[in-house]
């Protein structure tokens, strides 16, 4: 059963902002974790400085995405002009080629968290930039848009 925190604790502890903490990567190969990885804003780091007491000496809470959250959905269901990514899946697919090469593999772990990450995010633009223009799907600025 998960701890139950006081309200007055929580919004103490809270950094409020809209911004995501950072990004969190665990590196798996053949069912066994090789890395973790955990960028964070220096913005929040200095929050957590400020706080009131240190981290391990609050309660363990429970850390996950939802059942059935999917992070890269969006992507999925995003259409993809098919002559450029005719393929399906596309941010997938790179991701997956991307783990797949051993010279990925043999990278110093930052230069590998890097590289996983433009896979993962290189696209995230597209499903809001995505339409249909004279016959054809394009994501115009979803560059500038995306991470």
């Amino acid at each position: 059963m998960p701890a139950v925190l006081a309200a007055d604790f929580v919004a103490a502890q809270t950094e409020h902002s809209d911004l995501a903490e950072g990004l969190y990567l665990k590196d798996e190969a053949e069912g066994a974790v090789i890395g973790r990885y955990k960028y964070v804003r220096a913005d929040f780091l200095q929050a957590i400085e400020a706080s009131d007491g240190h981290w391990q000496d609050w309660p363990i809470l429970a850390n996950v995405l939802a059942a059935g959250v999917d992070i890269f959905a969006p992507l999925d269901a995003c259409p993809q002009d098919p002559l450029h990514h005719g393929e399906g899946l596309h941010t997938r697919m790179v991701v997956e080629a991307l783990v797949g090469l051993p010279a990925w593999r043999n990278m110093p772990p930052d230069d590998r968290a890097l590289l996983f990450w433009a896979a993962c995010l290189h696209d995230i633009g597209k499903p809001a930039t995505t339409k249909e223009e004279g016959g054809r799907i394009t994501s115009r600025g979803h560059s500038r848009v995306g991470a």
